[in-house]
């Protein structure tokens, strides 16, 4: 049934045809990583990415959002600007990257848009690297994630049992707390 749901989800088919027109190595497992999602994950995953295309649409400005899955060794990092799809692709796995690494999964997929486009995605990217301490990485997350550590939008001290600012979800769509996310 949960399969069954997901393959009627006519926005989740798009997703899957963008990656598909998208010429990468790893198209089948970023697919695969799609569909291991539950129903609620793509319908969430579904309306975060029209949401963050649309605020980027709105203000001109880079939107992006993280969704971790319930066993914390996976997860998903979507990334919305104008711009080159080169550039896209930087911003994007520099910060999947750093999200990956600061969250210790196992798994990770990067999804991005152009603002200006009619697909859901331009660029993509996947990688399946076992999680290790990797100094260069630490810098690289703390570097990326810097702004989303110690304040949320209205610049106020977080506290420890706050919702993390940086965003990520757990797949029932509850914020993770700071000192389980960005606070580690």
């Amino acid at each position: 049934q949960k399969l069954d749901s997901i393959w009627k989800n006519i926005k989740l088919e798009k997703l899957i045809n963008d990656i598909l027109n998208i010429e990468e190595n790893y198209s089948i497992d970023a697919i695969f990583h799609l569909y291991d999602l539950s129903v609620g994950d793509v319908d969430m995953l579904i309306k975060n990415i029209e949401r963050s295309i649309n605020d980027t649409k709105r203000d001109g400005s880079h939107h992006d959002f993280s969704l971790v899955q319930d066993d914390f060794k996976s997860g998903i990092t979507f990334f919305s600007q104008y711009g080159s799809s080169e550039t896209l692709k930087s911003n994007l796995m520099k910060l999947a990257i750093s999200r990956k690494y600061k969250t210790k999964a196992d798994t990770w997929l990067a999804l991005g848009n152009l603002a200006d486009s009619d697909k859901m995605i331009e660029v993509f990217g996947y990688s399946d690297h076992v999680w290790e301490v990797d100094a260069d990485l630490d810098r690289l997350s703390r570097l990326c994630l810097k702004q989303e550590i110690a304040y949320d939008t209205n610049r106020k001290k977080i506290g420890r049992n706050d919702p993390c600012p940086c965003g990520k979800l757990k797949s029932d769509n509850t914020p993770i707390k700071f000192k389980y996310c960005c606070w580690k």
